[in-house]
């Protein structure tokens, strides 16, 4: 994502000047070095944007929705730490991963100039919808 929307959510002038301030404080102390480099990982990691910090920008530009937004954070967060619970219907997840699919087409489809219709994949009985949407919601077409 970083490479098709490399200006989208980049950090402002204040908040480069506040990372920077930061970082100095942090160099004056004596940490462990063991502790150090792994400080310094998260420091790196907080000079650029998150894929979380991007996708809110794309959905303030209208590439995504909130909604698709929630759905790539429902399905990111349990795969990166350890698994989604048991108690949840597989129903549930595969409806999950197919919407996220589409969260996916519509990256793509802003990184290319892509303009018309699609299968929806993400709702029962893939619908075909415009991308992007004519009328501001994800409503279908036919």
């Amino acid at each position: 994502m970083s490479l098709a929307f490399s200006d989208a959510a980049e950090p402002t002038a204040e908040y480069l000047e506040s990372f920077e301030r930061a970082k100095a404080v942090l160099e004056r102390e004596n940490f462990d070095s063991q502790f150090w480099r792994r400080l310094c990982g998260l420091l790196g990691m907080m000079r650029q944007p998150s894929a979380k910090d991007r996708l809110r920008h794309l959905v303030k530009t209208g590439v995504i929705t909130e909604t698709q937004m929630k759905d790539w954070d429902s399905l990111r967060h349990p795969s990166a730490h350890g698994g989604r619970s048991a108690e949840v219907p597989r129903q549930e997840v595969v409806d999950l991963l197919f919407r996220v699919l589409v969260l996916f087409h519509h990256l793509v489809f802003a990184a290319i100039g892509y303009a018309g219709e699609y299968t929806d994949y993400g709702t029962h009985g893939w619908p075909t919808r415009s991308y992007p949407s004519k009328t501001g919601t994800s409503a279908p077409t036919s």
